[in-house]
């Protein structure tokens, strides 16, 4: 008969004088109530250290000590052992070499735990030592907010049933099962992981089997979960009453928004619905206040920039945008420059649609087209406040940009952003909308062009030699004694190699040859190359940069430059 492994462990570990006796039948009574390995009961009952511990079994069986933080494990390898079993057990798989798996545990001498990863795994299983705190982080970390979701489905599994019944004509029936604990466990895990998770935003994806759940991190979309499909109408309705829309309208898009209190942090998250053929697609724009506003130093502009932009925006009067596509960071500029510009003795107000972050010192205004107030509105009110500085969350039309210009042509500073690809093309985009060329020279000052590429992550870099292609397109791969790095991938970027991201910056002054080639209408391309020529260093250029700085690859480069030169 084989002998229990917490018997065999707490046997070796009171012969070698770890344990008393005594203090062994209070932690095995302990272990039996509460069905904890008796490893970590001795732990947590002070009775034993756990560095001691692991020390003890390495020593004693003759096994690896391993820190987890080391390993980016292979997901086939995670998917030969189902989580149920790995949370269970608290072992984590980690390679195999032929048949053999090696398994991290923090009692190796559960031979039930190993005969059940042997049974699913189908293969032979070996153990190492690691803590239990690591392996239970690290159970999060590779099995994921599906595996985390995946238990709060497979407890509402008769509620799904019940949900599935609904009528779109029952409302009051929705709103109890959307208000009821079980789909309120599963809404605050999922906000709570894409937090702990530094993403951007959810995607919530009703398809024709299941729901696919999505967060953006570091500029990109993953999948991270999918829960069953009759999930997706109490989930968006619970999403709904959070924000305050009206769960029984699945027609029409709605917007809404949320403040998250989590303890120390406040959590701003934006809601947008969209309907689609199998329900409602919800995105969640996540918004955290405790990460604060940067400065202009910290948006890592290049050095011989920030002075030049510093004094741009220092002028009394005339318009300056930051420009670049959705998602490149132009708002958060935008409030380090208006965090600069502010002063006691200006009078400066704003209007956007959302306000993201509040500032002392400014007079903010939110857009709130049900109620009339649009961009153009709230501009032509502001003009009326006796402003010195106005700042406009976003040009889009131009009504609203015939209010700016005139604006800062009658002695005011006017702060805005516009979706452009490149400084150059902002001035394209203002005469493209309607505005007269002599307007559009005589009011702007300057557009700043931005872009985000992602940071190579600082835990895993390592050297790098550029693949031929880029060598090719690229003078600056070939140079002599010029080291490049890449992130290798590993558990704190999730095997991506990057880590946050490091924004790219272009900066293009209108001095008079400008404002000659604005008023004949002159193409962006013509006016971004006379730019060039007085000077001004392109986002490739910063880009480039900040690859020899080792911030970046030439991949995200190139994904965020497309269309510029691939030559320097």
């Amino acid at each position: 008969m084989r002998e229990n492994p917490a018997s065999e462990l707490g046997d070796r570990l009171v012969r070698e004088g770890l344990v008393r006796a005594e203090e062994m039948v209070r932690a095995r009574t302990a272990q039996a109530r509460t069905g904890e390995s008796l490893g970590t009961v001795l732990v947590k009952m002070g009775l034993v250290a756990e560095d001691k511990l692991l020390a003890f079994l390495a020593e004693r069986l003759n096994l690896p000590h391993v820190n987890l933080k080391d390993y980016l494990i292979d997901p086939e390898i995670i998917r030969l052992v189902p989580e149920k079993v790995a949370r269970q057990h608290r072992i984590l798989p980690l390679f195999k070499i032929e048949n053999v798996l090696t398994v991290a545990m923090a009692d190796p001498l559960d031979v039930m735990a190993l005969d059940s990863v042997r049974r699913h795994a189908k293969c032979e299983v070996e153990a190492v030592v690691s803590s239990d705190a690591a392996i239970q982080e690290a159970l999060v970390q590779y099995y994921g907010t599906s595996q985390s979701l995946a238990d709060l489905v497979e407890g509402i599994r008769g509620f799904t049933e019940e949900a599935a019944a609904i009528r779109e004509d029952q409302p009051q029936r929705l709103q109890r099962l959307a208000e009821g604990p079980p789909v309120v466990r599963l809404v605050n895990s999922l906000l709570t992981q894409a937090i702990q998770e530094r993403a951007s935003d959810i995607h919530i994806e009703p398809g024709s089997e299941d729901i696919r759940i999505r967060f953006r991190i570091d500029g990109r979309l993953r999948e991270f979960a999918r829960i069953p499909l009759r999930l997706a109408l109490p989930v968006a309705s619970r999403i709904k009453i959070m924000s305050n829309l009206d769960i029984a309208e699945r027609r029409i898009p709605q917007d809404g928004q949320v403040e998250l209190n989590l303890g120390d942090r406040i959590v701003d998250l934006r809601i947008a619905t969209y309907p689609s053929i199998h329900g409602e697609k919800i995105a969640i724009r996540i918004l955290d206040r405790s990460l604060g506003l940067k400065t202009l130093g910290e948006l890592g502009m290049p050095e011989a920039l920030l002075p030049r932009l510093e004094e741009t925006i220092a002028s009394p009067y005339g318009l300056f945008l930051v420009v670049g596509p959705t998602g490149a960071g132009k708002s958060t500029t935008l409030y380090a420059v208006m965090q600069r510009v502010r002063s006691e003795d200006k009078n400066t107000l704003t209007i956007e649609d959302p306000v993201e972050y509040k500032i002392d010192g400014l007079t903010q205004g939110q857009v709130n087209v049900k109620a009339g107030l649009t961009f153009a509105e709230g501009l032509r009110a502001m003009v009326r406040q006796d402003p010195d500085i106005i700042m406009i969350g976003e040009i889009r039309d131009l009504e609203s940009a015939e209010i700016a210009v005139r604006a800062a042509l009658t002695g005011h500073q006017v702060f805005s952003t516009l979706h452009t690809q490149t400084a150059a093309s902002a001035i394209t985009r203002l005469l493209d909308m309607g505005l007269d060329p002599y307007l559009v020279a005589s009011s702007l000052e300057a557009a700043l062009a931005q872009r985000l590429v992602r940071r190579i992550c600082p835990h895993c870099r390592e050297a790098h030699t550029p693949g031929e292609k880029i060598r090719k397109d690229f003078a600056v791969a070939r140079r002599e004694g010029v080291v490049f790095y890449r992130g290798r991938g590993c558990k704190q970027c999730r095997g991506t190699g990057y880590l946050g991201r490091v924004g790219l910056f272009e900066l293009l002054s209108v001095d008079a040859q400008i404002q000659e080639l604005i008023m004949t209408r002159t193409p962006a391309d013509i006016i971004q190359a006379r730019a060039v020529s007085q000077g001004m260093r392109t986002l490739r250029d910063d880009g480039l940069d900040k690859v020899l700085a080792g911030l970046t690859s030439f991949e995200e480069i190139i994904r965020a430059t497309f269309g510029h030169s691939a030559e320097e």
